[in-house]
Parts: structure tokens; sequence; C-alpha cells
């Protein structure tokens, strides 16, 4: 086998309007550097830089890998290592019954896992599958009337199947790459693999996720759907069986707890098992929306009817209290959601489709908040605190689930007028935000807001929905550097909704870690 060269560069600076035209950008890459055409070029990040537009441009910075079967000598580049393959995963010397509670990023992907070593799971879905549990979202968007087992939160793939399908994290696992890579096997664009803010959107997720659920059924793992964890059973301090919907017993020798945030009656279980857990800190606010325009004129300046991506936005602010405000799920050309779950409680997110092309912006607007502003010292206080301005907020509304907001210059006292036609679905109904929100989130919101409005035009014209009180579990479940519960041998806390992790690839890189830790038993 002939020598292969390996050189990376980067900050490489591509005119983005040049090839968001339809230059390729690889011919373009090769160009810059001055490749010959024995070399080959792989794009291994690509981020939009539109910091200086008014005086340099808009551009794409690249990091690349180039492959050469000759030596290069180009002060641009610099020599390196070929990429490592990925080691493959040991396969289980026996087949253990494994249980894997919730069917999101962490437990889809400790499936695979368990699945290349072998290992063929059962996993548990409280809520339905992709097309039932389409069209209960749809209908709770049209009429208001809600599903508890089948809805934003609950089904397959969890909440972020009707999100924005972001797949970018700020945490350093191994994983990540393996992550990315079969979201392109499932059919993701390769590009998500190199872009700094690599998203999907909700239409492409959904197809993806039931592809992930294909072709874990033809490797011997079964779902089963509108099944709820309710209990589980131990002997000598280690799991033996889980209970289903209350009634039906099944035997397993290992359980990964992989349920979302919102599966509040699993952490009420925990804690009567007597469970290891703690509160954590997690973030409360609304959600603001504005035309995708006002966004797009904010970062983009003159070339904000350019055919560029639509804007993402992303602004920080400290308060005087102390509190860190700061935007979180950015959903551009996306839609406001209401991804209530429990009856008499309202809570939103935000969802976009992959082609980002919608009217409005909207991202989420969060306040810090500590164990200690929670309700005493209870584990699970923290999901008090959020019932709590959940159901303010739907009592607010009339005991409906139409979602309470205001102008953000009514809400700032700034006077500006509104500008914003609303995406939320069923529907919104003007609140007082003060009201519904406890002082030590409103205040911050408010201070915050009048800092934006004064740099931002059309800032002020917007909206603001309430509450975004869902973007991390305010539990954690305690668990050991064997990845299992301090209090529970066999139990695996995994994912957002056991405290490890906020978003959809932290979420699935954790999945892996638990796996990884449950096989090392069985080799």
């Amino acid at each position: 086998m002939s020598k292969k060269y390996c050189y990376t560069a980067s900050e490489i600076r591509l005119d983005a309007l040049e090839v968001i035209k339809g230059c390729d950008e690889k011919a373009l890459l090769r160009r810059r550097l001055h490749l010959k055409e024995s070399s080959t070029v792989e794009i291994t990040r690509r981020s939009l830089d539109s910091r200086f537009h008014e005086s340099r441009g808009i551009f794409y910075v690249y990091s690349v890998l180039i492959t050469s079967p000759v030596p290069i000598k180009n002060k641009l580049l610099k020599p390196s290592e070929p990429p490592k393959a990925l080691p493959p995963t040991p396969s289980a010397g026996s087949s253990p019954r494994v249980v894997i509670a919730g069917s999101g990023p962490a437990g889809l992907f400790c499936a695979l896992q368990l699945c290349e070593a072998g290992i063929r799971p059962v996993i548990l879905e409280r809520g339905r599958d992709i097309p039932e549990r389409q069209r209960d979202v749809e209908e709770f968007a049209g009429t208001g009337t809600l599903s508890e087992i089948s809805n934003v939160q609950f089904g397959l793939g969890g909440a972020g199947t009707f999100s924005d399908g972001k797949l970018n994290t700020r945490i350093k696992s191994p994983h990540i790459r393996k992550v990315l890579e079969s979201f392109v096997t499932f059919g993701a664009d390769e590009s998500i693999m190199y872009n700094a803010r690599p998203h999907v959107g909700t239409d492409m997720l959904r197809g993806i996720v039931t592809g992930i659920k294909m072709y874990l059924e033809a490797q011997g793992a079964s779902f089963r759907f509108e099944s709820t964890l309710t209990g589980f059973e131990t002997a000598g301090g280690h799991v033996r069986s889980v209970t289903v919907n209350g009634t039906e017993r099944l035997e397993c020798d290992e359980l990964v707890l992989a349920v979302g945030n919102a599966a509040r009656d699993t952490f009420s279980m925990l804690y009567s098992s007597s469970v290891a857990l703690e509160p954590k800190a997690i973030a409360v606010g609304v959600r603001i929306e504005h035309p995708q325009s006002v966004m797009n004129e904010y970062v983009y300046g003159r070339y904000a009817k350019e055919p560029l991506p639509a804007a993402e936005f992303s602004v920080t602010y400290r308060d005087p209290s102390g509190r860190g405000v700061y935007t979180f799920c950015n959903c551009p050309g996306g839609e406001v959601i209401n991804a209530s779950s429990s009856r008499g409680l309202v809570c939103i997110n935000g969802m976009s489709l992959s082609a980002r092309s919608g009217e409005n912006s909207n991202s989420a607007l969060v306040v810090t908040v500590r164990p200690e502003d929670y309700p005493g010292d209870h584990p699970l206080s923290g999901i008090e605190y959020q019932k709590a301005i959940e159901r303010k907020c739907f009592e607010a509304a009339g005991g409906t689930y139409a979602v309470p907001g205001m102008e953000i210059g009514e809400f700032t006292g700034t006077g500006e007028g509104c500008v914003t036609a609303s995406t939320m679905k069923p529907s919104w109904v003007r609140t007082d935000l003060n009201e519904v929100l406890p002082e030590e989130i409103s205040g911050p919101l408010k201070n915050a807001l009048t800092e934006y409005s004064k740099k931002i035009r059309g800032f002020g014209g917007g909206l603001i929905l309430a509450p975004e009180t869902r973007t991390s579990c305010p539990v954690r479940i305690l668990r050991g550097k064997d990845m299992q519960s301090i209090s529970v041998e066999g139990l695996y806390p995994a994912g957002e909704g056991a405290g490890y992790a906020g978003g959809i690839v932290s979420s699935a890189c954790d999945g892996i870690s638990c796996a990884e830790a449950l096989i090392q038993k069985y080799i």
C-alpha cells in the first residue's frame, strides 16, 4: 500500500455568498490552498462568520484535512496523523436481559451500542410511535386536546423529535463522531459532520428516528409503546425486574433509565424506592419571537437580503442580581410550540423544519435558577418550582392551553409597538407576565430585554411567550464511575432526564457510555 501524507489547515476563509450560490466549496478550498488534483480535501469543520460584515463581508471559515500521495510544501498546511478508526464494540460473552426505559437519544443510542455487542434490549416507551405521535401533536396544536401519553415530550425519539433537531454540543466526548455518523447513516446530510452548528430539523429527524427503530428491531431489539416504567424490584441490592403500567412484571438483569426530564412520576417513584437523588440548577424563562428579517438584519447587516441561511441569534446578559440571562435553543425560521405533557400545566418550546424557511425566529431567553431558589431542600423541589410556574400560566389562560404572552415593549415599559405575528399554536393570550413569573425570573428578564432592545433594531417589537421551564432536568440521579446508581446495582441512569446531558448529542453520548459500562460486565 502506497504511503499517504496527511495535513491539516484551519481558518481558511471563503466568501459565503460564492459558496451558497453554487460554487464547489472543495474546489474553492483546493484553489485557495494551491493543491494538486491528486490531493483529497475533507472538510472537518465549517462555521459562518458575520462578525465584521459591514467592513469585510461574510465568510465561511473552514478546517480541512488534506491527504496526498506525495509530500506537500505549503506554509498553510501542518503535517498531521491520519484520523484513527473508531474501535469496534467488544462482543458480550453472554446476553443479559436488558430493559431500557425511554426511547429518546440516550435510550436509542444505548440500544445501538448494546446490539453491536450482541445484547438485544427491550425498549419501554410510555408514548407512541412516530405516526401516532405526530397525529396526537397535530391534534393538540389544532384543538387544544392534550394526550398525556403522546405529545411533544413523550413518544419515540423523545422531546428532541419535535424540536429544531440541533446536533451541536459543548461536551468533549469520544462518542460524538459515532453519533453524527449514525445520523448520517440513517438519513441526515453529511454536512452535520463538519458544520459548527449542525441541525437536521424536526421533519428530517422523525424519519431518522424511525430508521433507527427499524434497524434495532432487525437486530433483535424490541420496542413496547404505551409502556410506562412504574416500578422495579431488587434482590441483593441488584435490579431483578421492572413493573410496566402498574401491573405487568418483566424480569431483567440490567435497567437503563433513559427517561426525559418530563417523566416527573418516574422521579417520584425513584425517590419512593430510596434511589439517591439530588436537586440541580436549571434555567427558566420565556420564549422570544421576532420576524426572521429582524434577526437577519442584526446578524448580516447589508447582506440581510442575500440568500444566506436564516440567521442564528445568541446573546448573554449579567443581571445586577448576579443571575445570568441568556438565549438558548434558537430556532431561526421556526415556530413556537406548546410542549405541555400534563393536565393543568403548560410549557413551551421551539421547533423548526430542516429548511428553516419560516417567517419568524424564536429563542428561549432564560435566567439561571439555583437549588436554593426551590421551595425547600427536598430532592424533587426543583420539579415543584417548575410546576408552580406552569400551573400559574395555565390558570392565567383561563384554564386552557392557550399560552400567556405579551409584547416585549409592554413588558419592558418602553412602549415599542409590536411587529410580530406569533406562530404559537393553538393560540396565545395576552397576559401580564409579571403576575405568572417569579420576581427572580421576571426582573432579570426585563433588564436583559431592555438592554437588547437598545442594541438591536426592531428587537423591542417582538413577543414573549411563557413559560420556558423544561430547558434541563432539575434532578440528578446519583451514579458512580461504573455508570450505575450509587443506590442500586444494575440501574444505569442515562441522558438528560438523569441529569447528565443537555441536548440530543450529549444525551446520545451518555447512552453509549452507559452501554459500554454495562457491556464490560459481560465480556
